[in-house]
């Protein structure tokens, strides 16, 4: 009950008592012993912090929130959290860190069959590879997603990797030019 008052509480912008009652449904759960239910009060937690710019708090929220469902085998929640976890590190420009997460989620996606998530991955992966100079994997990165949108329909997402991938391509030029 209190995660649907934090949903309810997000959604109409009461950031501060969102933030209360996820931060005390997580405990709740973690007393409980509910792992699952401690998770996702947790990765619930750390997307709230991440739309309010504190990167910090979010990214250990989404942190702990991966190392409860990784050994309950929660996969795709993992992955969720993983990528969460890695769009946040790039906000903190600690993209080596993002990098291994988004590799980590990117990885979680193709393995479980979830292959738009994956390309979402791929994606947000492709921007951490970019931003530290790695050229040639990011554009892999975007190739790849380019081609799981194009395989499951997507084109707006298709066409934002492939805008991507023109980019990096156009930035990798200006780089191997100085």
């Amino acid at each position: 009950a209190i995660g649907n008052i934090a949903v309810a509480l997000r959604g109409l912008e009461r950031y501060g008592e969102a933030i209360s009652a996820i931060r005390e449904s997580a405990a709740i759960y973690r007393e409980t012993r509910d792992q699952e239910g401690e998770a996702g009060a947790l990765r619930s937690l750390g997307e709230t912090l991440y739309e309010l710019g504190m990167y910090d708090e979010a990214a250990t929220a989404l942190r702990d929130s991966a190392a409860i469902f990784s050994p309950i085998g929660d996969r795709y929640k993992e992955g969720i959290s993983l990528m969460g976890l890695g769009e946040t590190l790039q906000q903190l420009g600690r993209n080596d860190e993002a990098i291994t997460a988004l590799q980590k989620s990117a990885a979680i996606f193709h393995e479980t069959g979830d292959r738009s998530i994956e390309g979402f991955a791929l994606t947000i992966l492709g921007i951490s590879l970019r931003q530290v100079g790695r050229f040639e994997e990011a554009i892999t990165s975007y190739q790849n997603a380019a081609v799981i949108f194009r395989d499951t329909g997507d084109d707006g997402n298709e066409r934002i990797a492939l805008g991507n991938l023109e980019a990096t391509q156009v930035t990798q030029q200006k780089h191997r030019g100085r």
